[in-house]
């Protein structure tokens, strides 16, 4: 078999039926595709839209967790049941770009050859305007280290923009961290590290929805901590692992990018809130490594966090309720 797409479901019945719609009809040979459909105790009605589906569509696998692993250990169950030699991931709330994506990702494969890891588009479209038809006959795609692909300033985090080799990810035991949420920061740095070759490619696949029901846009203490753990063991990879100098800067530099952008996030919070999230990332040693590279305002920003984390977070508030005042007023 070529491909699984592992699909983990969770409280998402007003989207389940597009999602996997757009994997089971493909115009590729269904007997060489599996789409694994891991339910995740999800409590709403999604297991019975899948399994109505799986009565049309007899390549979809249906796996049942006891307990919730949340969205990596989900994966796992995917990636453990998988038995396609490539692998790709859909969320739920998400699809696919078209029905031509296996096909196009099969042409690409029969191009390279076996000598790959993983396939990884450098970009994706939005569920709302996403494309017909995707075609590979423009894109030759770029064949570079893993390492090399770290460096590139256009790598994305997200997992759901490539296409892994299985053998890969089972021989080296590249598994999420399971129970908690933004587990793809440190999953796709070491997947991109580990891989010999990775084919870089610039056409969408995969079609992103907006979820405000998601869990990236829950303004939760729990959620605030669980960005946090993803940046130390970000870090902890980092340090352990990558030696070479510029790959090392380059995903220190995104590190860097992904604490900053903590400050955005707290502004969904009540301010309360924010300061516990706060005096969490102080105490997690990510303000103090020694290695970010920073310029004048970003020392600026890193010390305030550090030493007056009231500072910024007010400083923010201001800046977001004067936008909103100018905005009303227009």
């Amino acid at each position: 078999m070529k491909f699984s797409v592992i699909i983990p479901i969770y409280n998402v019945e007003k989207y389940v039926e597009q999602c996997i719609y757009s994997v089971a009809r493909q115009d590729y040979p269904t007997n060489d595709f599996e789409i694994i459909v891991v339910d995740d105790c999800s409590p709403d009605n999604s297991i019975h839209i899948v399994n109505r589906l799986s009565q049309s569509f007899n390549n979809i696998k249906i796996v049942r967790h006891a307990e919730n692993k949340h969205l990596g250990g989900a994966r796992n169950t995917g990636i453990r049941e998988a038995t396609g030699d490539w692998i790709l991931f859909v969320d739920s709330d998400d699809s696919l770009a078209s029905n031509t994506v296996l096909s196009s990702l099969n042409e690409l494969i029969q191009r390279y050859g076996g000598n790959i890891d993983a396939i990884k588009s450098n970009t994706y479209t939005d569920i709302l305007s996403k494309p017909d038809h995707i075609t590979t006959n423009h894109s030759t795609g770029k064949l570079i280290e893993g390492k090399e692909y770290l460096v590139d300033s256009n790598f994305l985090c997200n997992v759901w923009t490539g296409c892994y080799r299985r053998l890969h990810l089972i021989q080296r035991a590249l598994f999420f961290r399971e129970h908690i949420a933004y587990e793809d920061f440190d999953w796709t740095t070491k997947v991109f590290h580990e891989a010999d070759k990775v084919l870089v490619i610039d056409f969408p696949f995969y079609a992103y929805r907006l979820n405000p029901e998601s869990i990236t846009n829950s303004p939760t203490i729990k959620v605030f901590k669980d960005n946090i753990a993803s940046g130390m063991a970000v870090n902890e990879y980092i340090q352990s692992y990558i030696t070479d100098t510029l790959c090392k800067k380059a995903c220190l530099q995104r590190l860097k990018k992904a604490i900053l952008s903590y400050l955005k996030i707290s502004r969904n919070y009540k301010l309360k809130d924010s300061l516990i999230c706060m005096n969490e990332l102080q105490d997690s040693g990510l303000l103090q490594i020694p290695d970010l590279s920073k310029d004048l305002f970003e020392k600026v920003i890193f010390l305030l966090l550090h030493k007056a984390p009231f500072i910024p977070l007010v400083a923010i508030r201001c800046s977001t309720l004067l936008k909103r005042k100018f905005i009303q007023n227009k």
